[in-house]
C-alpha cells in the first residue's frame, strides 16, 4: 500500500508547527476497482482535494471512482479526459488479465455513440499515450489495450477530432499506419526536465466551425539562464505549421511530411530538436540509426516489431536494398539458417520423390552392343 508519513511535531515545537499527511503514491500505482459499484476509489482518494474544487459536483463523483471523464466546452465539442494508468505496461498491481479496466472502453465506446448521436465532436486527453516511445523504443501500453483503443478511434473517424497525451517528455505526432483512418495522435511536452527537454507547454489552435486543430506552438524556458531569479522567461519557440511547411495538421498532411522527412535529414534533425523544446541538453542525433528512430516513430504503429521493421526498411532504403528484398533484411541469422535447412529437405524430398517416380515408369534403358560367337 502507498506509504503515509505522518510528522509529530516535538513538545517544544507543538504551537508553531502544523501537522501535516503527505501521501506517496508510486510511479504506475493504481488499484482498478468497480466503478458500477460507486465511492472513492483508494488511489484517487489520496489525491483527489484540488479536483473537487474544480469540477462540480456531478463530475467529482465520476472522476472520484474511476478516474476518467466526459464534459463539454462548446455546444457541439466535448473532452473526453482517459485515466491511462490501468493501461501501462508499467502498472501495479498488475490487472492487465483485465480486458477492460473500470470498463472504460465499453463507456468510451458509448460516449462517442452519444457525441455521434448528438452531431456533435469529441477531443480525447490522456496522460500516457498508446504508443511506442522514441526514447526507449518501447511500448507504453499493454499491446491489447492498445489494439481495442486504436479499434475505437478507426470507429469514429469523423467524430474525434484530436488526440493529446504527455508523459513522453517530448513533442511529437504519430499518424495511422497504412493509411487507417483516424486523425492524428499528438503528445505534448513536459515541464520537467526529466528526459534532457527544456521545460515546455503547448497552445493549440482550432478551427471554431469545424473543431478542426490548426497548429500548436510551443513556448519554452531554460532554468540554466534564469540565475537567482525565481521568475522564469517563457519564450515561444516554434509553431508546427510555419517550421514544417504544413497546410493543415491533418493524418494526410502530417504524412506527407514524414515522407518530406525521409528524403531531408536536415528537416528531421530540425523536428528533433523541436521534440525537446530546442533544449540546450539535447543528446546528438547526426548519425542514420538515429534518425531513422525519430522518423519510425512518426507512425502509429501498435507493436515494438512493426517499429523494428521499419527500422529495418529504412536501413535497406539507404543502403539501396530494392524494396522487394526488405523482407529478407529482417531475419535473423538463426532463422536464416532454419529457412536453409527446410529449402534443403524439401529440395531433397523432390529429388526422392522424382527418382523414385522414374524407376516405377516405363522408362527402358537402352541395350548395350550384343556379341556374337564367330
Amino acid at each position: 500500500m502507498p506509504t503515509v508519513v505522518r510528522p509529530r511535531p516535538t513538545h517544544a515545537f507543538v504551537h508553531v508547527l502544523t501537522c501535516s499527511a503527505y501521501v506517496v503514491v508510486h510511479d504506475y500505482e493504481f488499484y482498478v476497482t468497480d466503478p458500477e459499484k460507486g465511492g472513492t476509489n483508494p488511489t484517487i482518494g489520496m489525491v483527489d482535494a484540488p479536483w473537487k474544487q474544480a469540477l462540480s459536483p456531478s463530475h467529482f463523483e465520476a472522476f472520484d471512482s474511476r478516474g476518467y471523464l466526459w464534459y463539454q466546452i462548446e455546444p457541439k465539442l466535448v473532452v473526453i479526459s482517459l485515466n491511462t494508468v490501468p493501461y501501462s505496461v508499467k502498472h501495479k498491481p498488475d490487472t492487465k488479465y483485465l480486458d477492460d479496466p473500470f470498463n472504460q472502453f465499453e463507456w468510451l465506446r458509448r460516449t462517442l455513440v452519444e457525441v455521434q448521436t448528438n452531431g456533435s465532436y469529441a477531443y480525447i486527453v490522456g496522460h500516457i499515450p498508446p504508443i511506442v516511445d522514441s526514447y526507449g523504443g518501447e511500448s507504453q501500453w499493454e499491446l491489447k489495450y492498445m489494439l481495442t483503443y486504436q479499434a475505437i478511434v478507426e470507429a469514429f473517424p469523423n467524430i474525434i477530432k484530436a488526440q493529446f497525451f504527455g508523459h513522453v517528455h517530448s513533442i511529437e505526432y504519430r499518424v495511422p499506419a497504412n493509411g487507417k483512418p483516424g486523425v492524428p495522435l499528438f503528445a505534448s511536452g513536459a515541464i520537467s526536465p526529466l528526459f534532457g527537454n527544456s521545460p515546455s507547454f503547448t497552445i493549440w489552435s482550432y478551427n471554431a466551425d469545424t473543431f478542426d486543430v490548426e497548429d500548436y506552438a510551443v513556448y519554452a524556458t531554460n532554468f540554466s539562464t534564469s540565475g537567482d531569479s525565481n521568475a522564469l522567461e517563457w519564450t515561444k519557440i516554434f509553431s508546427a505549421k510555419a517550421a514544417y511547411g504544413l497546410p493543415s495538421l491533418s493524418s494526410e498532411s502530417l504524412r506527407a511530411l514524414t515522407h518530406r522527412m525521409k528524403a531531408d535529414d536536415e528537416l528531421l534533425h530540425e523536428y528533433y530538436r523541436h521534440s525537446k523544446a530546442d533544449s540546450t541538453r539535447l543528446p546528438p542525433c547526426t548519425t542514420s540509426a538515429c534518425l531513422d528512430k525519430v522518423l519510425c516513430t512518426q507512425t502509429w504503429f501498435s507493436t515494438v516489431l512493426q517499429y523494428r521493421e521499419c527500422l529495418d526498411e529504412r536501413s535497406a532504403e539507404r543502403i539501396g536494398i530494392p524494396h522487394w528484398l526488405h523482407p529478407f533484411q529482417r531475419i535473423s541469422w538463426m532463422w536464416s539458417l532454419v529457412l536453409w535447412a527446410v529449402v534443403i529437405v524439401v529440395v531433397a524430398v523432390v529429388v526422392g520423390v522424382v527418382h523414385r517416380a522414374l524407376k516405377r515408369s516405363s522408362y527402358q534403358t537402352i541395350p548395350g552392343p550384343k556379341e556374337f560367337e564367330p
